[in-house]
C-alpha cells in the first residue's frame, strides 16, 4: 500500500489558522540537494521534479515542484515499513516538519 506524506519547513496551517502563509524550504535545486545529501546521495532525480529512493526498508518517491520558488511543500509517495524512520531522520537533519497526509485533517476556509 502506498501513502502520501509531506515535508514542510514548519508545521502546516491548521483549521484554527487556515490562511497562515508557510515559510519556504528553499529553491527546488537546494531542496533536492538537501534530500539527496540526507539520503546518502542515493536519490535518482527525473523530469518534472520527481525523485526516487529505495533501500531494504522502503521506497520513497519525492516530488519537488520545479515551478515554485521557494518550495513550500515536498510530497512523498511512501512504501515500506522503514519509511517513517528514514523520513523522520531526513526531516530532523534539515529542521523540516514531516506530515502523514493520510491522517491529517484538511484546513477549510
Amino acid at each position: 500500500m502506498s501513502l502520501t506524506w509531506a515535508l514542510f519547513a514548519e508545521p502546516p496551517p491548521t483549521a484554527m489558522d487556515p490562511n497562515r502563509e508557510l515559510r519556504g524550504m528553499g529553491s527546488a535545486a537546494v531542496v533536492r540537494e538537501q534530500i539527496s545529501a540526507g539520503l546518502g546521495n542515493a536519490v535518482a532525480w527525473y523530469k518534472d521534479g520527481w525523485g526516487q529512493y529505495g533501500d531494504e526498508g522502503c521506497l520513497l518517491e519525492f516530488h519537488v515542484p520545479e515551478n515554485e520558488d521557494p518550495v513550500v511543500c515536498v510530497f512523498i509517495h511512501v512504501r515500506g515499513l522503514g519509511a517513517a524512520e528514514t523520513l523522520l531522520r531526513l526531516a530532523r537533519q534539515n529542521d523540516w516538519c514531516l506530515v502523514d497526509d493520510s491522517v491529517t485533517p484538511v484546513a477549510s476556509s
